[in-house]
């Protein structure tokens, strides 16, 4: 897979914020460079290269099988046994490159400064829990906020910032209700 961002819009209110703790304005998001995935010596996903800068939205688009989830997995350090990840990537924030990186490392990263949203949505929220509690409940986690309250209040901001109808309604709903 030679992957290059499929789309790419930057709201201009939104370039050089604030982000999270650690992050300089304007740095870039996550710098990702010549990242492979092998099994043995066959490379399954080959010299991807993209930076997401603050405010942009990317979409990794490609065929069934040519390597989208792969390339996901190897960024959160989460591939499966026998694949191998090389190259470099880098978030703000983060003080080493993610490929390589330890688990207790990695732990320290996954929830905080970068999360995965699996693409299958029957296995990706608990259908027992509201949607804004489960978004709530990785704030609390990783200690992004410092109670329930504030975690909540996030969890509605967040819903709205990606552009959800309805923010509050939403929180409060199941994920078969979305």
């Amino acid at each position: 897979m030679n992957a290059t961002p499929a789309s790419r819009t930057t709201p201009g209110s939104a370039t050089g914020t604030a982000g999270p703790v650690g992050r300089t304005a304007g740095e870039d998001v996550l710098v990702v460079d010549r990242l492979d995935v092998t099994v043995r010596e066959q490379k399954l996903v080959e010299d991807v290269s993209f930076t997401i800068r603050p405010g942009e939205r990317v979409g990794l688009i490609g065929e069934s099988g040519s390597g989208k989830s792969l390339t996901a997995l190897a960024l959160m350090g989460l591939l499966p046994e026998g694949l191998q990840a090389s190259g470099s990537v880098r978030v703000a924030g983060v003080g080493h490159d993610l490929v390589g990186a330890d688990e207790k490392a990695m732990s320290r990263v996954r929830g905080r400064d970068l999360a995965m949203v699996f693409q299958e949505p029957m296995t990706a929220l608990n259908p027992t829990m509201r949607v804004g509690d489960q978004v709530a409940e990785s704030m609390l986690i990783h200690r992004t906020r410092p109670n329930r309250k504030a975690a909540r209040a996030a969890a509605v901001e967040l819903l709205d910032q990606v552009g959800l109808p309805d923010p509050a309604g939403t929180a409060r709903a199941y994920p078969h209700q979305l």
